[in-house]
């Protein structure tokens, strides 16, 4: 018995399940950890990674479109006599028409300048992806740390690369090179790239609390290295300064730093760049630049 299958029914359920899986996968995306931190943890979410939901959120929205654009070809006609018949009554919805464009553009806008709520719900989604980060080591030291040759990483942490090679081997680790990607020596290994720089850690030297920073070395230091989304207290703890030291230091400055919060909100707050912030919490009597 053959079965003939309607092409309207089919696009209208594929439209369905794959408006489905971008609602399910749009949510992952809304409070999934931010790139630098899921690719240094190997963050995954039922097995999947960040770039498995990120992908099947980008192909099921490909197929809903398509199913859409074909539904919409199937039923032209109908589609085209609908709108000819409803265009008097379409003109006598001026005014719902005008609103739900002024929605859209205040949508768009309000997203924009994030101006309340909208600037709200990003917030929160920004909050969301924060939880995920329970410590210090789950923060790479710099952006895609992960997909640096071992050497680069080494030195961009201040570790000596020969170094860096001889404590992962005497863990087991093989590494043919110092040329070899760092992410790369963590999978074959069964690792993500947190792990790993774990077992290298404790060769990065340790910064002097006496040490007198400057502006530029602070620059030099730290610009590019995605500071903002990192806590303060964490990077003070990391630089070996007390938080008796930096915490008067910004008050003096007239900087309100709640705790637990990213540098990058501190200075959103306070109407300065982030970089602003660090270089106040660590420079004596240092007036930072206001926007």
């Amino acid at each position: 018995m053959e079965t003939s299958i309607s092409k309207k029914g089919l696009t209208s359920y594929i439209s369905f399940v794959s408006f489905l899986i971008m609602l399910v996968t749009g949510i992952v995306l809304y409070f999934e950890p931010e790139g630098r931190v899921a690719y240094w943890t190997g963050w995954k979410l039922l097995g999947l990674t960040k770039p498995g939901w990120d992908h099947i959120h980008i192909t099921s929205s490909v197929l809903f479109t398509c199913a859409a654009v074909y539904h919409l070809v199937l039923n032209w006609r109908v589609f085209i006599s609908y709108l000819r018949e409803k265009a008097g009554r379409a003109l006598r919805l001026k005014a719902e028409l005008v609103i739900s464009l002024a929605v859209g553009i205040i949508l768009v806008a309000g997203t924009i300048y994030n101006v309340p709520p909208f600037g709200s719900i990003v917030e929160l989604s920004g909050s969301l992806k924060a939880m995920w980060i329970k410590s210090p080591s789950q923060e790479p030291p710099y952006g895609h740390a992960e997909r640096s040759k071992l050497r680069v990483l080494a030195k961009k942490t201040g570790i000596d690369p020969e170094a860096a090679m001889v404590a992962l081997r005497e863990r087991g680790i093989e590494v043919s090179g110092d040329d070899e990607i760092f992410e790369d020596i963590a999978k074959r290994h069964g690792k993500n790239p947190m792990e790993l720089f774990g077992l290298i850690s404790y060769l990065i030297p340790k910064e002097e609390e006496q040490v007198k920073w400057t502006p530029r070395m602070v620059e030099e230091r730290f610009e590019g290295t995605g500071i903002g989304n990192k806590e303060l207290r964490w990077i003070m703890e990391d630089l070996g300064v007390d938080k008796s030291v930096w915490v008067p230091r910004l008050a003096g400055a007239g900087i309100n730093a709640m705790s637990e919060e990213t540098i990058r909100k501190t200075a959103k707050r306070n109407n300065m760049k982030p970089i602003e912030v660090l270089k106040t919490a660590l420079i004596e009597n240092y007036r930072p630049e206001r926007e």
